[in-house]
């Protein structure tokens, strides 16, 4: 049997749909040797996006024998098994970060540490934020707006958005037009409309929040990646509340920060926490509001979560 080359496109437990060149689908596990390679180090030696060699007997009954070398990925920390790495994406173009203000609230925090994933793996990041018409109040809207400030200065592209207007559709399709892209967020902040509104033929099932806490189900429960009509591709996965960063170490945290890069090279201290050294230039742009403390507290709790500490 001669080997094909595939990509994954569907990772649901131990089993993968891998697309071959002419988009035709097989059900495929890996082959224990390649697992044995990998499993050391990742919780899923291939994720939606790798480019694999494979092999069938029929479509139902097929084998992954090899991972072509990544372009790139995107990973977090295993929630399955410690001190494993879990693959989110491979291969993409951009990551596009679906946020929200009201229904559910996405956490600063979040946002903040997802763009630190992005600039630690290189891939570019637009960030959406969501659901702006439900922001009827004064307070909302200024919120939305000190929100779209901090992350426009900083250099991100940054839109306000709502995936249930029709009139936003041709800035979805000029975002997702002929590139890869990765969709992140909490669940429940609109990732499945924002696709269904590129692209109605999919039909993405979707759902309400839950009525008492006013938090996302979980609507997508495995990774897939989406053919576009208009060209282009989405990759979606289970929408997660809270991540632990890996490939990041406390002492180069600082470098993922786009806005403390300049400053932090200013510093007295070569290896400057940022934290309480004296003459930190960071620490002084915090101060004069040239860093934004919301994203200046999130660098604090990240630096401790990464040694292994908990603030106090």
């Amino acid at each position: 049997m001669s080997l094909k080359e595939g990509l994954i496109v569907s990772a649901f437990g131990k089993f993968y749909l891998v697309e071959d060149q002419e988009r035709r689908r097989y059900r495929a596990t890996l082959r224990g040797k390649l697992r044995l390679e990998y499993e050391e180090q990742y919780n899923n030696p291939v994720a939606v996006g790798d480019k694999v060699l494979f092999q069938c007997v029929d479509e139902q009954n097929c084998v992954i024998e090899k991972r072509l070398p990544r372009r790139n990925y995107i990973a977090r920390r295993s929630v399955h098994r410690r001190g494993a790495i879990q693959v989110m994406a491979a291969n993409v173009d951009q990551a596009i970060l679906v946020a929200t203000i009201k229904k559910p609230f996405t956490p600063l925090t979040y946002i903040d540490k997802f763009t630190v994933m992005c600039e630690a793996y290189g891939i570019p990041l637009v960030i959406l934020f969501n659901k702006v018409d439900l922001l009827k109040t004064e307070r909302l809207q200024k919120k939305l707006n000190d929100y779209l400030r901090i992350y426009s200065s900083i250099g991100y592209t940054v839109h306000a958005f709502s995936a249930i207007d029709k009139s936003y559709r041709s800035l979805a399709l000029s975002l997702l037009k002929d590139k890869v892209s990765f969709l992140a967020g909490v669940s429940g902040a609109g990732k499945s409309s924002f696709v269904n509104l590129v692209d109605p033929s999919l039909n993405i099932r979707t759902q309400p929040l839950a009525k008492h806490t006013e938090k996302g189900r979980h609507t997508t429960t495995y990774a897939a990646m989406y053919h576009l009509s208009v060209g282009g591709s989405v990759i979606d996965a289970p929408g997660f509340q809270d991540f632990t960063l890996v490939d990041v170490s406390p002492l180069e945290l600082a470098q993922y920060f786009p806005e403390m890069r300049s400053f932090a090279r200013q510093c007295r201290y070569n290896d400057c926490t940022h934290i309480n050294e004296p003459d930190c230039a960071v620490l002084n742009a915090v101060a004069s509001n040239f860093i934004a403390h919301t994203r200046y507290n999130t660098y604090v709790n990240i630096f401790y979560e990464l040694q292994g500490k908990a603030l106090v």
